[in-house]
């Protein structure tokens, strides 16, 4: 996550701050695209003014007021607004660092805290996820040794019983653990089923009550 949404939920003055960039920048560009529509409208209006002089003067009749001219005076009048449209989003902008500079010592102290809490809910994982391989090995040796006698523990310190891992990124980490998780599962010892599905999958379809020792 980016930092800054980090601290925009966790300070509701970087939050205000982020929320009066983003109207001023959507009336910035809302605001553009009124001067672009204005300068689209100028040549047909300048062209409009002089038809309609012309055939007043023919006519004797006083010059009509100019459409080109009213809309000169909205086109300045609307680049203006877009210039200070445009520094009220640079001045937002600027502002995030001046309350990140105001506040650094206590958002930072805040932030150390946030770090060990998240640490030690890390840990607590690590723990967690150690103890579930560990019972999910004990009960598929234990299927294992039902089925054939064999003794030898489904896990083993490399993932998977796989050899030579080198360094791999978290995203293939945790992919290497679901993998591992379905191998233990379904560890590899030759089974005496006389079902082609291996117990793990039964026992996900039909839950507990529709096993029964030796298939009766």
């Amino acid at each position: 996550m980016n930092p800054l949404d980090t601290a925009a939920g966790r300070h509701k003055e970087i939050a205000r701050a982020r929320e009066r960039i983003a109207k001023a920048e959507a009336a910035h560009v809302a605001s553009t695209a009124r001067v672009e529509q204005l300068k689209q409208e100028m040549g047909p209006a300048e062209y409009r003014d002089k038809q309609k002089l012309g055939e007043a003067l023919v006519d004797g009749k006083a010059e009509p007021q100019s459409e080109a001219t009213r809309l000169r005076t909205d086109l300045e009048r609307e680049e203006t607004r877009r210039e200070g449209l445009a520094l009220a989003a640079t001045n937002s902008r600027e502002q995030i660092g001046n309350l990140v500079a105001a506040n650094k010592e206590a958002w930072r102290r805040r932030a150390m805290q946030e770090l060990v809490r998240a640490h030690d809910r890390y840990q607590a994982a690590i723990g967690a996820l150690q103890e579930a391989r560990e019972a999910l090995s004990n009960e598929a040796t234990m299927v294992a040794w039902l089925d054939s006698g064999s003794s030898g523990e489904a896990a083993t310190d490399p993932l998977g019983g796989r050899q030579g891992l080198g360094p791999v990124s978290f995203t293939q980490t945790l992919e290497a653990l679901r993998q591992d998780c379905e191998q233990l599962a379904n560890h590899p010892v030759a089974r005496t089923d006389p079902v082609a599905s291996p117990r793990f999958e039964l026992a996900h379809g039909a839950g507990a009550e529709g096993l029964q020792w030796g298939g009766e």
